[in-house]
């Protein structure tokens, strides 16, 4: 029962970020197109954000990205990721590069351990970042 919630409110997602999208007018594969470059652009823009920002900002930068975590684990995959497929009919990945990149296969399972290594090593350098710029202390 609660996978079956969990599914329906992934697909609700989805489906009301495409009807906002489609809303701009522009063609489906030009938004995938968009929406999969601010994909793979954001968590290195966020990367300067935790370098250049007051420090107050730096670390509300940590909201959205926690919160995207969070989405990832409870869905169990990325809803973004599932809405550009929507628009461009291509099932590739951001991870895929990455993938490629360690001579590993792309399948589902390979996708998810590798966005969750990714991530992982991702906010321990955010961490980092922030601690050293004096953000918080242990």
């Amino acid at each position: 029962m609660i996978e079956e919630y969990r599914k329906q409110l992934r697909s609700k997602l989805t489906d009301h970020l495409l009807d906002f999208l489609r809303r701009s007018g522009l063609p489906d594969k030009m938004l995938g197109f968009l929406l999969r470059t601010a994909h793979f652009h954001t968590p290195w823009y966020f990367l300067l954000f935790f370098i250049f920002l007051p420090k107050r900002w730096a670390l509300a930068a940590l909201v959205p990205l926690v919160l995207s975590a969070l989405l990832f684990f409870y869905f169990k995959g990325c809803f973004l990721s599932v809405v550009e497929y929507k628009l461009t009919g291509r099932d590739d990945n951001i991870i895929d590069p990455y993938i490629l990149l360690c001579n590993e296969t792309i399948s589902d399972s390979s996708r998810y351990s590798y966005t969750v290594y990714t991530a992982v090593i991702y906010f321990i350098v955010a961490f980092l970042i922030l601690l050293s710029r004096g953000c918080f202390s242990l």
